[in-house]
């Protein structure tokens, strides 16, 4: 499965929820153990790396460490990467790291060409009329001043084996698109590990990662796709 319109800004993100040592996560730390083999100046940006957060860049992969989180998204296809990416780093090098939870997280901004375009599904997920008066103001004269949506999230609860998921889909105004036609969109499939022992550490959250990264990744491009398909 893969988006059937193409949006302007596309990404894709694996979360890890555990234990973790943000100053160790460093450009030179991946590139020696073989993570990373290309951390040139050219292509390397680093924001910060203290011992409370690490954070930077390396071509389209971008890393942030909080104590409680670890983060690999990147802007570009194939977004297997991050998953191949996380796998390595928690199989063989942070294996003791405790993981508990971790998300596959899938975002796209779409244009769609105008602000009536973008109200009318806006109309269509969140209807002004339950709400009376006050929905009715919603439409005035000025089309610069019309409302609606600002923010809609559902949420699908599973128990799977191996662990409890959420999947959470949203749909909110662009922010990063100009001219008040862009339409955000973020599907986060969020796995909470059952019956973990700490002892365990990354073990059971990679495994699970891995089987599971493709068909969340596909089924958030089809959520996306029932929601785009109507503009």
């Amino acid at each position: 499965m893969a988006l059937s319109i193409e949006p302007e800004i596309s990404g894709c993100s694996v979360v890890m929820l555990g234990d973790f040592n943000p100053a160790i996560v460093h450009p030179s730390w991946l590139h020696a153990t073989g993570v990373e083999a290309d951390i040139s100046e050219a292509i390397t940006d680093i924001q910060v790396v203290i011992r409370e957060i690490s954070s930077f860049s390396i071509d389209t992969r971008t890393y942030t460490v909080m104590p409680d989180r670890f983060t690999l998204e990147t802007s570009t296809a194939p977004w297997v990467a991050v998953a191949d990416i996380t796998r390595q780093i928690f199989e063989e090098l942070l294996v003791h790291t405790p993981v508990r939870a971790f998300g596959i997280n899938r975002t796209a901004h779409f244009n769609v060409s105008s602000i009536e375009a973008r109200t009318r599904i806006g109309r269509e997920l969140a209807p002004i009329e339950p709400w009376g008066e006050f929905g009715s103001e919603m439409e005035p004269d000025d089309p610069s001043l019309i409302g609606g949506l600002q923010s809609l999230t559902m949420r699908r609860q599973r128990r799977l084996d191996a662990a409890f998921l959420n999947t959470n889909a949203k749909i909110e105004p662009s922010v990063r698109l100009k001219g008040n036609a862009g339409i955000f969109m973020e599907v986060n499939h969020h796995h909470t590990l059952l019956d973990y022992d700490q002892g365990d550490g990354a073990r059971p959250a990679v495994e699970t990662l891995v089987n599971s990264f493709e068909p969340r990744v596909a089924e958030a491009d089809s959520i996306i796709n029932a929601i785009m398909e109507r503009s």
